[in-house]
């Protein structure tokens, strides 16, 4: 391409705000291998960038910016540079709050945390009793299963009952980690350590080189617990999937279901809610498992996590009192396990029993009982290490801001002072196994006491890992373990929404540990420039929005990319033809960064006023032809006028002066609020005549406007009753003015339909899709085929076919797709995933035969809806029967090419057939079969 890069390096300390530039005209890998000769090899390249970096990093006392711009300009830049070296950015680049910070600047990250959870669970909106993370864990262990035996030397691939040739490529980001979970360190070999991304991934790490490698992305795990148990031929690894345990023999690539039973028998596992683990000393695994919504029990394991049985119960009960069991606890290094129990509500308290083994029965012993202050809910968590030269141990309890401490094995307590914040759910109160008088906790921030709870202070504020990635902690913290290294050296580990710090004694930094390769980002939404197919944006959770640069057509590599501001972005559009794009931060906001293909940094910002905003991140749309208008879906550009308002912004761009565009917004006159009893939930126009917009609400209805949102006419509401859709995603079609898809959760209904008549009428469109959510589509320009971005992975609808397909393969990671594109001049689909980064599918080659391949296990299912029985045509050995809430109903032997599935004595509703192997394992996903 035709670009010039200018590297400036600034000394920190001078009056100058540029002490020297550094001309380079040569590719980006080059530059970054000449900035690591400039500087000794002591700077990361994950810094370089293709737009101004603004103090970014701060390396032996510089800062580092580098510019790329065309060559045509390179003169003038230069001049430019010089001529204003002495004085400082007129307006540098935020880094907004974090969106679990209060404006007040207390945290209260769980209060925000709790509004992203609760859209996320309107974006994946079910009938009441339908538990949709169990499906989605269904999905991914169907996926599991059917590619234990498959190829793993990546290749092309054939898809969709061979139907089309492809290739996946993983796009990054390689260079920023998004969020951690737990560490887990190999029993055998100390330098092998096992970490678990949110996303459900598993890494494993290379400690003394810093290295990284995929373990598996084809289940998502809970965030709940990964771990290590010895057995007799070594070890297991243990891990959650929907709350089930689930355990692997052969580190990590594979894995199974544990058998759990009870008293009454085996348990179900879709019966159970919630779990929590802790391994004992001899090799025994206690799991609360929560049970059919109902209280915890425990559960052991003495065989490597294989089975569970539950074990005799604390006491619930104390006269009219119940208590909860909240924690379970191993002082690491001993014998002693403790399970800590509240009493909320009324006499509110925490009780410490230690459990006493003997013989396979258990005892529990009362240790502690401490009253608690704190009105209704709170949380409760044990901790205890042993006391330097003693036999005793250092114990803490944590319940809600209040924390003990017992110097001798809990026969004496003292209430410390109260905690700062509250420690989040995911993070248990931390002692030190090497220094009880280390305790520490997570939330917004890391506080750390080194006088055992006397007094806690954060290593680093939040908003100073900007100023250096490399020696300070990233905000949200996950999780905090104690790990030995391999000459008995014990290290503190701290995991965050930022990737993983290690503790280094001498200066009492964390440094990142996570800098390369541990390729878990998070993306709400990803898109390329469209007149730039060169640049990559990406809006992250909790990691900003990110820039990439590919090298030119066809490049395939693993990309690094530059967080250019912090926070939470997705629904990125581009206007001005690509000169800006608009990016949506949490609660209303929107920036804007302009001049981008001249490689200037300017940005403005505009605020939904409405208390009615209600989504995460609203949706939005820049038709062409607009400018620097675009739209913004939900909420109000008016204080104190409530409704839900399709809000149009106007951004004044003032590229010679001193402004930088400010941007206002007015509402279009419909509020769907009022008029159609839901909030705006999607939106997007008519590539065709870009003054057609389109309209979908939370509710499943649909409005489509052609004087762009002046008047609307709503589509007849053309969902069954009882039925569930929040609309995420429109796609208009690119060859036929009238035909528009519509797209969302379809875990008790179809989540696709198509309309041929401009919205008035619609069909669904979901043969082929397990029940799932369909959060983005896009099509190739022909539109012969339509790409789905889901919570259970990519899908290709081939319209010659009229059917949906699974477009995973052996290779694309099982994860929650969020968005997808489709870039013709290189006939590739770009999807964003929230956990793996980007990942782009190469469409080689579209057949126009079918050639049927037997790994598919496609599901020919008739009648459809079916009273009494249903005939399955496939190749499986037997077929199972499951409801919307992932519960198992029946399995029916296959008695050739054609077997009956009874069905009668079934309650009506959506029920999913899938094929099974000999061993009873996933063939594919589920498809549906409408019971009447």
């Amino acid at each position: 391409m035709n670009w010039m890069y200018i590297l400036l390096i600034k000394r920190m300390g001078c009056k100058s705000n540029i002490q020297l530039f550094y001309v380079v005209s040569v590719e980006m890998n080059l530059i970054q291998l000449s900035l690591k000769t400039f500087l000794k090899n002591e700077f990361s390249a994950k810094c370089m960038s293709l737009f101004v970096l603004p103090k970014m990093t701060n390396l032996a006392g510089h800062h580092l910016l580098l510019f790329r711009m065309r060559r045509s300009l390179i003169s003038l830049a230069l001049l430019l540079l010089l001529c204003t070296c002495d004085r400082a950015p007129e307006k540098a680049v935020p880094n907004p709050l974090p969106t679990a910070i209060s404006l007040n600047g207390e945290a209260d990250g769980e209060r925000k945390e709790m509004a992203r959870e609760v859209w996320e669970e309107r974006l994946h909106a079910t009938a009441p009793g339908t538990n949709w993370r169990k499906l989605e864990a269904r999905n991914a262990m169907a996926r599991h299963q059917k590619r234990k035996n498959g190829a793993h030397e990546k290749s092309t691939e054939t898809f969709a009952n061979g139907l089309i040739l492809g290739e996946w490529f993983e796009r990054g980001s390689k260079y920023t980690a998004g969020s951690v979970h737990d560490v887990a360190q190999d029993p055998l070999d100390p330098n092998r350590l096992f970490v678990l991304a949110d996303g459900g991934s598993i890494w494993e790490m290379d400690y003394e080189k810093e290295e990284w490698k995929l373990v598996t992305h084809d289940i998502e795990f809970d965030a709940t617990y990964l771990g290590f148990v010895p057995t007799p031929e070594g070890r297991n690894l243990i891990a959650y999937s929907g709350s089930r345990p689930m355990y692997s023999t052969d580190n990590g690539q594979s894995w199974e279901y544990a058998a759990v039973s009870n008293d009454d028998g085996p348990v179900n596992g879709d019966d159970v809610s919630s779990a929590f683990s802790a391994t004992l000393a001899d090799s025994t695994i206690l799991t609360s498992l929560a049970i059919s919504g109902g209280q915890f029990r425990i559960f052991h394991s003495t065989d490597g996590g294989l089975s569970y049985q539950q074990i005799n119960q604390p006491p619930t009960r104390i006269g009219s009192l119940i208590q909860e069991l909240t924690h379970l606890h191993h002082a690491p290094g001993t014998d002693r396990t403790f399970v800590l129990m509240k009493k909320m509500h009324t006499n509110q308290h925490v009780k410490l029993y230690e459990i006493k083994a003997d013989s396979g029965t258990y005892a529990y012993e009362l240790i502690a009982e401490q009253p608690i202050v704190t009105d209704g809910f709170f949380r409760s968590r044990v901790a205890a290490a042993v006391q330097p030269g003693t036999d005793s141990l250092r114990i803490y309890l944590q319940a809600d801001d209040q924390l003990f401490r017992s110097n001798n094995d809990g026969l004496d307590w003292e209430e410390m002072p109260n905690l700062e914040v509250v420690p989040w759910s995911n993070q248990p109160i931390y002692v030190r196994p090497t220094d009880p008088d280390f305790v520490a906790f997570g939330a917004v921030e890391l506080f750390v006491s080194y006088n055992g709870g006397e007094t806690f202070k954060q290593p680093n504020r939040w908003y100073d890992y900007y100023d250096d990635i490399t020696k300070y902690v990233h905000a949200d913290i996950m999780n905090v373990t104690q790990i030995t290294e391999a000459d008995g050296t014990p290290r503190v580990l701290v995991s965050s929404h930022g990737g993983l710090n290690r503790l280094e004694e001498s200066d009492s930094l964390w440094y990142n540990i996570a800098n390369e390769g541990l390729n878990v980002s998070q993306y709400y939404d990803v898109r390329t420039n469209p007149e730039d197919p060169a640049l990559i944006f990406a809006g992250s959770q909790d990691q900003g929005m990110q820039f990439f640069e590919q090298s030119g057509t066809g490049d395939r590599d693993i990309l690094g990319g530059y967080q250019h501001i912090s926070g939470d972005y997705g629904h990125l559009e581009f206007g001005d033809d690509g000169q800006v794009v608009f990016c949506h931060y949490p609660f209303g906001t929107t920036y804007a960064f302009y001049n981008l293909l001249n490689g200037v940094d300017q940005w403005s910002s505009f605020e939904i006023r409405s208390e009615d905003e209600f989504l995460w991140i609203a949706p939005s749309m820049a038709p062409p032809g607009s400018g620097t208008k675009f739209y913004i879906g939900g909420g109000s550009a008016v204080d104190d006028e409530p409704g839900s308002y399709l809000i149009e912004v106007t951004m004044d761009r003032n590229i010679l002066g001193s402004s930088y565009g400010e941007m206002t917004g007015v509402n279009k006159p419909y509020n769907f609020l009022e008029s159609a009893g839901g909030n705006i939930s999607a939106m997007n126009y008519s590539p065709l005549n870009p003054d057609r917009f389109y309209v979908a609400t939370e509710r499943g209805r649909f409005f489509a406007s052609d004087d762009r949102g002046e008047t609307w006419e709503e589509t007849l509401n053309f969902l069954p009753e009882g039925w569930y859709l929040y609309g995420q995603a429109i796609h208009a079609s690119r060859t036929e003015p009238e035909t528009v898809w519509l797209a969302g959760s379809g875990y008790n209904n179809p989540a696709v339909w198509r309309s041929t008549d401009g919205g008035q009428n619609f069909e669904p469109l979901s043969d082929g899709l397990p029940p799932t959510t369909v959060i983005g589509l896009a099509s190739n320009q022909a539109e012969t085929l339509l790409f789905a971005a889901t919570e259970a992975g990519p899908f290709v609808y081939v319209m010659a076919d009229e059917r949906w397909y699974d477009l995973s393969g052996q290779f694309a990671p099982t994860q929650r797709y969020t968005s997808v594109e489709f870039i013709d001049e290189e006939n590739l689909a770009r999807f964003g995933t929230y956990g793996r980064g980007i990942w782009d599918f190469q469409v080689e080659e579209v057949v126009s035969t079918r050639d049927a391949l037997a790994g598919e296990q496609l599901l020919k299912i008739y009648p459809n809806p079916a009273s009494g029985s249903t005939t399955v045509e496939g190749a499986a050995a037997a077929y199972r029967l499951y409801d919307v809430t992932g519960r198992e109903v029946s399995q029916t032997k296959s008695t050739g090419a054609r077997t009956q599935v009874p069905v009668n004595g079934l309650r009506a509703g959506l029920y999913f057939v899938q094929g099974l192997d000999a061993r009873g394992r996933a063939l594919g996903l589920g498809q549906r079969l409408v019971v009447e």
